[in-house]
């Protein structure tokens, strides 16, 4: 865990520009007593990406075509601050939050999800995806104690349109969020974000596990902790036309456990 500690503290530190670096000097004895104690990194971030295609390769592929990530309305995703600090017990923890105190906005869309063949054959799984949503925040920690990353991520959809292509289906205007009525949530901190944003809270836990079905020994082990959601879709479409909208409230996933491994 420590070489991963020192791999995340390398690729922050890389971050800050040549233009930095070339203004360095030489501290002082008094300039260097002044920074005992000081510790940490903080990182301001604005950023848009774009990708032509994802593809994950068994014997045919499953591809991912023309994502973009920005901010809503074609903007940045901007009003990003990342918080790196090395605790004393040596657990690294990554804080990712807006420098406003508002959520941050974001734009996700997808081109098409496709199914490939050697010999050509095509099915596409979904097409025309548009997501638009608020992060309050996302926690990341790697425990030393239990060689864990610990994640805590606070998310909204407030618009989200699809069409899965190969049943005929397309879903429009849906959003998910949380009001914690069913008491998943028991964090004080949590509650609160809740309350202002109306965010769900995903935490969840990812270990290596032993596990005598993979061929190496080990898994990759995800616990997710008590999830709730509240989700509308505005609209559910079948061969062009509508068959109305679809409500679900409280819907409460527990007890969830998933190790992965290869074949």
């Amino acid at each position: 865990m420590k070489g991963l500690q020192k791999i995340t503290l390398a690729l922050a530190i890389g971050a800050i520009t040549a233009n930095a670096y070339a203004e360095m000097k030489p501290l002082d004895d008094q300039a260097m007593s002044s920074m005992t104690g000081q510790a940490g990194i903080t990182i301001e971030v604005e950023y848009q990406m774009d990708l032509g295609a994802f593809r994950w390769t068994d014997e045919g592929n499953l591809s991912i075509n023309n994502l973009h990530v920005g901010g809503i309305g074609g903007t940045l995703v901007d009003d990003v601050q990342i918080d790196i600090d090395v605790m004393a017990d040596g657990d690294a923890v990554i804080d990712m939050h807006s420098i406003s105190g508002t959520p941050v906005d974001f734009n996700m869309t997808v081109g098409s999800i496709e199914l490939n063949g050697l010999a050509g054959e095509n099915t596409r799984l979904a097409s025309n995806m548009n997501m638009e949503g608020l992060v309050s925040g996302v926690n990341l920690r790697i425990d030393t104690a239990t060689d864990a990353l610990i994640a805590t991520v606070g998310v909204r959809v407030t618009d989200w349109d699809i069409d899965v292509d190969f049943l005929g289906i397309g879903l429009e205007n849906m959003t998910v969020s949380s009001d914690n009525s069913a008491g998943s949530v028991t964090d004080a901190n949590l509650q609160a974000d809740i309350a202002a944003h109306g965010v769900f809270i995903v935490q969840g836990t990812l270990s290596k596990k032993a596990n005598t079905r993979a061929a190496s020994g080990e898994a990759l082990a995800f616990d997710l902790r008590p999830l709730e959601l509240d989700m509308q879709i505005g609209a559910v479409n079948i061969g062009g036309h509508s068959l109305g909208s679809i409500g679900i409230t409280d819907l409460v996933v527990s007890n969830t456990h998933l190790e992965v491994y290869g074949h």
